[in-house]
């Protein structure tokens, strides 16, 4: 019954460890896509979402996976995707928007790189 009550006791412990390494990776994931935000917000939710980053910073430090996760979801769900960025949102900055035509010229760069792909690709074999 001993070894019983620890491997359940170890068990715990490694579900735990497991929690915590998916926590840390999916943070470091989504602070690895950059400093500028993925959407945009209006002036009157930035108070809203500056509160649950809060919360989920707090849901960090507990290791609280899943209340992290919600949060983050209900975080994104008050942004907009629209073809804006943002430095940040804490810092005051404002919206700058894309002009159709940046958007028109990435994908003209888009189509270059994978013709050179291509042309490096064919090259090489």
């Amino acid at each position: 019954m001993k070894r019983l009550n620890d491997l359940e006791t170890e068990n715990t412990r490694l579900r735990r460890a497991v929690s915590d390494l998916t926590l840390d990776k999916v943070i470091l994931q989504k602070a690895a896509r950059g400093y500028v935000a993925p959407y945009t917000l209006s002036p009157a939710q930035v108070s809203e979402h500056n509160e649950l980053e809060k919360r989920k910073n707090d849901a960090q430090s507990h290791r609280d996976y899943d209340l992290w996760l919600t949060l983050d979801e209900e975080q994104t769900a008050l942004g907009k995707f629209t073809p804006f960025m943002m430095h940040s949102f804490s810092e005051g900055a404002r919206p700058v928007g894309f002009h159709f035509q940046v958007l028109a010229d990435w994908n003209t760069v888009v189509e270059m790189a994978d013709k050179f792909l291509r042309e490096l690709r064919a090259s090489a074999t």
